[in-house]
């Protein structure tokens, strides 16, 4: 789908179902892309925080 309008019809098309993490829908050189990974990186650090103050890592 859409073969007709792609400007690199001479490369592979890869869906975006095959692997969300290599394939985004968002480019990653974007600056959407940067805040939204600032944001996931910022709940990571929070999610670690949490589990070091409540030993949810340790069983």
């Amino acid at each position: 789908r859409g073969m007709d309008q792609c400007s690199a019809a001479s490369g592979v098309r890869v869906s975006l179902a095959e692997d969300r993490r290599i394939f985004t829908p968002l480019a990653r050189s974007s600056y959407k892309w940067k805040t939204i990974y600032k944001k996931r990186t910022a709940v990571e650090r929070v999610n670690a925080r949490l589990d070091e103050a409540f030993g949810f890592e340790k069983h």
